[in-house]
């Protein structure tokens, strides 16, 4: 077992964006309901990804 936690993958994907309201963004296409999505740590988890 790896001491930092257990694995996690992540993957950018394309959305499709479509209304808002407020701080809120409705995604027409690129994800399901119910599917998993980062929120928060994206910074950090994009310098992970892109080096």
């Amino acid at each position: 077992m790896d001491p930092r936690g257990p694995l996690v993958r992540v993957r950018p994907v394309s959305v499709q964006l479509g209304g808002t309201d407020g701080p809120r963004r409705e995604i027409l296409a690129g994800v399901t309901a119910g599917q998993p999505v980062a929120s928060s740590g994206v910074f950090a988890l994009k310098s992970e990804l892109f080096r």
